[in-house]
């Protein structure tokens, strides 16, 4: 009986996979630490030791772009010593672990290593940034990046585009992002997700972008979680038309830690480089920032670019800063759009209650 059940497991794998990535889904491979329990059970349901890698670099080398290929990886913590360059198209990532990714990586004082599901992470000094995406139409579930180097060139966990190649649909679902490992990692290029040139149409739902516990404090000034640089790889400018457009964040939880009152929660870099084109929308998101006491950060966003673009807010709150942008610092007069009812500058703003109970205010 034991045998008929192992068996079916993989069968029954393979049907839940589909569901998730859909019909026609390519090749499949596992990802498990080696002499893991997860890499023998992995044998033992009969994968394939020609499908079954110690590592998410090893797994992403066998897949063929344009193939729906898939890589599963088992609910632990696996690290990586170099960036994944990830430069194919249609290709999956998968976390094993369900889609509750809360966690750090790295002890915080008393407490232990805490993973978020599978996650992948990093502590290799020199490492830029652990996840670099510039392939189209990639899809990311239930994982947990952490770029845990604390260095000034640990620029983020997560970059997608950055590049003349246009890194356009990629989605991310239910992932937690968390760079900015420590205060050594103290410069405005420092960030959790890094959005750049060429990555447009891109859809996070359901996501945990920064972090509040492990990282020291923040505070440099206009230094957000994430960041829309605006530059290719060589650092060049953005050339006209690549731009990032029309990108979504649904139901997402940006998380910061500052003490300072200058750090923002989205940095668009300032300038004439197109860091942002057309409309992108925060539909349900909340942003926080944890400072530990009644500080408030001064705003949420720092826009400063200087081509045109929009950022529509629909249905977000935001605790622990004061406004959503303290000023329109670019050409246009207010990139930000809000249709919170709250009006004036704290609309969508998080306030403590009042009334007392059942006294009807």
């Amino acid at each position: 009986m034991g045998g008929i059940i192992r068996r079916n497991d993989l069968d029954r794998l393979m049907g839940w996979l589909l569901n998730v990535i859909g019909p026609g889904v390519g090749d499949v491979f596992f990802v498990a630490s080696a002499s893991s329990a997860y890499e023998t059970w992995f044998k033992k349901i009969g994968v394939d030791s020609s499908h079954l890698f110690a590592t998410v670099a090893l797994a992403y080398a066998a897949m063929t772009t344009n193939r729906n290929d898939t890589v599963l990886m088992a609910p632990e913590g696996i690290a990586a010593t170099a960036e994944l360059d990830w430069t194919k198209n249609n290709c999956n990532l998968i976390g094993l672990g369900g889609p509750n990714v809360q966690g750090r990586k790295g002890p915080s004082g008393t407490f232990p290593t805490m993973y978020g599901g599978s996650c992948l992470y990093s502590t290799t000094s020199g490492l830029v940034h652990l996840l670099h995406v510039t392939g189209a139409r990639n899809r990311f579930y239930n994982m947990h990046f952490v770029n845990a180097v604390n260095e000034a060139t640990a620029l983020s966990a997560v970059k997608v585009g950055g590049s003349l190649n246009l890194s356009y649909g990629n989605y991310f679902k239910n992932c937690n992002i968390q760079g900015i490992a420590g205060t050594t990692c103290n410069t405005t290029d420092n960030c959790s997700l890094k959005i750049s040139a060429g990555a447009s149409y891109y859809l996070f739902e359901d996501c945990i972008i920064g972090n509040h516990t492990y990282m020291g404090a923040r505070a440099t000034a206009n230094q957000g979680h994430l960041h829309y640089p605006g530059v290719y790889e060589t650092g060049s400018p953005g050339a006209a038309g690549y731009g990032p457009q029309d990108g979504r964040f649904v139901r997402c939880d940006f998380k910061s830690r500052g003490t300072t009152l200058t750090p923002v929660m989205v940095r668009v870099e300032p300038g004439g480089n197109e860091a942002l084109d057309r409309i992108h929308q925060f539909v349900d998101c909340s942003f926080i920032n944890w400072s530990g006491s009644d500080a408030a950060i001064v705003r949420v966003f720092y826009d400063a670019c200087g081509t045109w673009h929009g950022i529509v807010l629909r249905r977000c709150t935001a605790v622990g800063y004061d406004e959503w942008q303290t000023d329109d610092l670019g050409t246009h007069p207010g990139y930000i759009s809000a249709d919170m009812p709250i009006t004036g500058v704290a609309g969508g703003h998080a306030r403590m209650p009042t009334g007392a109970h059942d006294s009807g205010t």
